[in-house]
């Protein structure tokens, strides 16, 4: 479990060990079956949309790429200081993308 808070940016001992004890002291909020069955159905329905609509950020973000090529202001926009490697100029014309990492 601390490879899991490692990889998720949590470095200090002390807090990742406070945590694991919470983890490890939890108790069940209800064990009744008639709330817990739907509710599980429900998260492997969320899961499969969003692994749909992960499939097709990727999508979105090369027809903007697309659009921003053919963009009159093109040039104006890819000479602003970039926030990112790649593809800032887009992200800034439209926000509705990914945010900036």
């Amino acid at each position: 479990m601390n490879a899991l808070f490692y990889e998720h940016n949590s470095r200090y001992a002390e807090v990742i060990d406070k945590r694991i004890q919470a983890i490890k002291s939890a108790v069940e909020l209800t064990n009744d079956p008639g709330f817990i069955e739907p509710n599980q159905l429900m998260v492997v329905a969320l899961v499969h949309q969003m692994a749909l609509l992960l499939g097709h950020i990727d999508y979105f973000d090369e027809k903007i790429a697309e659009c921003f090529d053919n963009f009159d202001d093109a040039d104006l926009f890819r000479s602003l200081p970039r926030r990112t490697s790649s593809g800032a100029a887009g992200r800034i014309i439209n926000p509705m993308t990914r945010p900036y990492t």
